[in-house]
């Protein structure tokens, strides 16, 4: 009989304390008043608070996936499903930058590739190749290479018209226009998320629309 990892409970407990008090309030105390157990528990499954901080920071993310995964069925090719669940994730980093800082910036973001294979085995059931956009990024390993990903799908269908040498510069573009959005979003938690939201879209527009399909108009101005 397979008994589900011990990890498990950690990493949705944590990710249900940073939903309702935010990541910045959650600590092994908290956690651990949770499940029923001492503080040090944790560091049997954990080599640190931030290790778990990051599962349950790619867990919580896991969870807006739900909503980009209903936004790729309704999308008539890659390309719109692309910029559309782009909009609604940059829609939720921005609001929530400090989450994504530890997986983006912090110490584990060297580490995401592993990261994510360990969280695929913690939750196998968390990647489902008939959802899209989360079996995608999920398989991606880490943020770059599931946003490759995206790309190739956009290739795949035809929506997108890059070479392999073009689609990985592209790539190397998007991914670092992001991460200094997002640090905008940590150095000014002050601007409107929406402002933050439509000007990285405009330029997620400027960068790609070039190699979009012509006669098209997959990218929302």
């Amino acid at each position: 009989m397979n008994h589900p990892d011990p990890r498990r409970r950690y990493i949705l407990a944590a990710a249900q304390l940073i939903k309702e008090l935010g990541e910045e309030n959650v600590s092994a105390r908290k956690i651990a008043a949770v499940l029923g157990t001492a503080p040090s528990a944790i560091y049997r499954h954990f080599q640190t608070l931030d290790e778990l901080m990051a599962y349950a920071a790619i867990s919580y993310r896991y969870d807006t996936y739900a909503e980009m995964d209903r936004i790729a069925v309704d999308a008539s090719n890659a390309f719109e499903m692309y910029e559309k669940t782009e909009r609604e994730f940059a829609r939720f980093a921005f609001a929530r930058p400090k989450l994504l800082d530890c997986l983006v910036f912090g110490a584990y973001s060297q580490n995401m590739s592993e990261l994510m294979a360990n969280y695929r085995t913690i939750f196998p059931e968390a990647v489902d190749e008939k959802k899209l956009y989360s079996a995608a990024v999920l398989n991606g390993q880490d943020f770059e290479k599931g946003n490759m990903r995206l790309l190739q799908m956009c290739r795949d269908d035809g929506s997108l018209q890059a070479d392999d040498a073009t689609a990985h510069a592209l790539n190397g573009v998007l991914v670092h226009m992001f991460k200094g959005f997002l640090k905008t979003a940590l150095d000014h938690p002050e601007m409107e998320v929406e402002t933050l939201v439509s000007r990285y879209m405009n330029c997620f527009t400027f960068v790609l629309q070039p190699y979009a399909r012509k006669n098209t108009n997959y990218i929302q101005q």
